[in-house]
């Protein structure tokens, strides 16, 4: 008798187990749900485009962002006309780690450009908080 509660017990824990398992695993979004940068990218040689959705920049600020590596220095060169075409009204060149407010469809966004680790970030901005702490961030991580 106690052999079949045991195998019931597991049964049910193993239930338990693989629902948790499936809940905390990350589910990629749809293409049609990220951004209008990530897709424009995300097939463009020798760059890496991501996009995440309510990224936690620290305890109380989520925000999405899109993400672009570049390969190598000349990928980054070579494809420095990417920040071009978000902001065509400036040059935008960013030396080790740069930020800039653009406005584009009516929508702000904060640019944050890092040629060390040949990075650039996309973030829509609503509030100022996010603005502080994508900056208070990115500043972080240039001094560590």
């Amino acid at each position: 008798m106690k052999r079949k509660h045991y195998i019931s017990f597991l049964i049910i824990l193993s239930g338990l187990i693989l629902c948790a398992w499936i809940y905390h695993t990350p589910h990629p979004l749809p293409y049609s749900q990220c951004s209008e940068i990530y897709q424009q990218y995300s097939h463009t040689p020798g760059v890496s485009a991501s996009f995440i959705k309510d990224f936690p920049i620290n305890d109380s600020v989520a925000v999405d962002v899109t993400l672009l590596r570049f390969q190598d220095s000349t990928t980054w060169l070579d494809n420095i006309y990417i920040l071009h075409e978000l902001d065509k009204e400036e040059d935008f060149n960013p030396l080790k780690i740069s930020f800039k407010m653009i406005t584009k469809d009516d929508e702000q966004y904060l640019i944050a450009a890092n040629s060390n680790n040949l990075t650039i970030g996309v973030f829509p901005i609503k509030t100022d908080q996010q603005f502080e702490a994508i900056f208070d961030n990115y500043f972080n991580q240039s001094y560590n």
